[in-house]
């Protein structure tokens, strides 16, 4: 009897140990942004972008904006704001598959997150988007799209409108690579498939329209898009050293001599 009520008395140390660990590791914290890889999707940022329009091959589409939510809550950052800029270039202009609408196949992709301790962002000034210390770099990940038969780091669609004009509607899906940032080592994870066989980091889709009245910015923004970064993150090296001592002890517990008579 006494050597049962001792293995319960091991083990109900070590799953205490366990889930006090487990609790710890629930809520990632990285300069100020918090987020709990828990989640249904883990990690996703949900965000407002500011952009330039394109209208030709070799154009390049710039952008700024600012997360609004992340796994759709809204304090992810008290205190702080995580806002970020990006550019792509055009590389093929087209009615690749046949629906009569225009695809456009973008190359050179770049986005870099920045956490900013002062919410000054403002979309008619692109300053305020990097005005913060590096969160995470990431560069674009060529994927092939089947039913295009196209190969590029972010592929559109416009969907009404007429390409290279104010008016347009579409919306826009690619993947991207972490490369830095002091965010970079929770979320170099190779987790979402491409074509190829050689995981990406993230997925990214948005969703664009022409500024409500239409006109732009004084740098050139003239769309206003809606965009979702998604991703599975890894576990702090705290949290993980923490659910580790958990389960030593719980080891060292079972380990324990028994008592001389």
């Amino acid at each position: 009897m006494t050597k049962i009520k001792n293995l319960f008395k091991v083990a109900g140390v070590g799953i205490a140990l366990t889930m006090a660990a487990q609790a710890q590791a629930s809520v990632i914290n990285v300069g100020g942004v918090t987020w709990d890889p828990d989640s249904l999707i883990d990690f996703a940022a949900q965000s407002v972008i500011y952009e330039t329009n394109v209208s030709a091959v070799g154009d390049v589409l710039r952008g700024i904006g600012k997360v609004s939510s992340v796994n759709g809550g809204f304090s992810f950052c008290g205190g702080c704001e995580l806002t970020f800029e990006f550019s792509y270039t055009v590389t093929e202009v087209g009615n690749f598959d046949g629906n009569l609408l225009t695809d456009v196949i973008f190359n050179n992709g770049s986005l870099n997150f920045y956490v900013d301790n002062s919410a000054n962002f403002d979309f008619q000034n692109s300053a305020t988007a990097s005005d913060g210390v590096l969160w995470l770099a990431l560069d674009g990940h060529a994927n092939y799209d089947a039913n295009l038969n196209k190969t590029g780091d972010l592929i559109s669609e416009v969907t009404s409108g007429t390409f290279g004009m104010n008016n347009t509607f579409g919306s826009g899906t690619g993947l991207f690579d972490v490369i830095g940032g002091m965010a970079a080592g929770n979320f170099d994870t190779n987790t979402k498939a491409d074509f190829y066989g050689n995981p990406a980091d993230f997925l990214f889709t948005s969703s664009f329209q022409p500024f409500p009245g239409g006109g732009s910015t004084a740098e050139g923004f003239s769309l206003i898009s809606t965009g979702e970064l998604s991703g599975n993150s890894i576990p702090e090296p705290g949290s993980l050293a923490l659910f580790g001592l958990g389960m030593m002890g719980l080891a060292s517990l079972r380990r324990k001599p028994k008592a001389q008579a």
